[in-house]
């Protein structure tokens, strides 16, 4: 699948060659990701395995140059089998703030991120009746840039998790984003 993933980003690339984003100052960001999480937990005397599909639709603005800040949304979908008792699922659903750092010129077809963020998450499903969690992460990755105002986002980067109710189980994660945003003028 990466290799695909490689083989995709390469073709728009060429595709493309002549598109640059708009990620100046005024500019807003819309769009969003989604990713496969797959890692390891743990609770006092159990473990188990855990694998989430997510959707993470992003607001953000363009205070300076080649800066972003905004609100991150989420939605998840989880299911988790665990060493000890039955599997179990749950839906979660959270709000928070994300920075986006371009790397590159502003000018550049494909420029490298890095963005950090945190959520508040609410869970709820078999695995656990209610609960919170606070989740931070940072990704970084290519933006190609399919011509001025769209552009296809492929991010890697590490998760840390906590439950703030219920167990208080903590999580680590690798994580592979891909995702798709618009960057639009500021209506004057």
């Amino acid at each position: 699948m990466f290799r695909k993933l490689i083989f995709v980003g390469t073709v728009l690339f060429l595709f493309f060659i002549s598109a640059s984003g708009q990620i100046t100052k005024g500019f807003w960001m819309f769009g969003g990701n989604g990713s496969l999480r797959s890692g390891t937990f743990s609770l006092p005397g159990n473990e188990f395995k855990s694998t989430q599909i997510n959707i993470q639709p992003r607001v953000g603005f363009f205070p300076s140059d080649k800066f972003a800040t905004g609100i991150l949304l989420n939605y998840s979908f989880n299911r988790n089998k665990q060493a000890i008792g039955p599997a179990g699922s749950a839906s979660t659903f959270g709000v928070g703030p994300f920075v986006r750092y371009y790397l590159l010129s502003k000018e550049k077809q494909v420029n490298l991120l890095a963005e950090a963020n945190g959520l508040y998450n609410w869970q709820t499903g078999s695995l656990n009746s209610k609960s919170g969690q606070t989740e931070y992460s940072i990704v970084a990755g290519p933006a190609i840039f399919l011509n001025t105002s769209v552009a296809v986002e492929i991010l890697t980067g590490y998760r840390y998790s906590k439950e703030t109710q219920s167990n208080g189980s903590l999580g680590k994660e690798f994580l592979i984003q891909i995702g798709l945003q618009v960057y639009l003028e500021r209506a004057r």
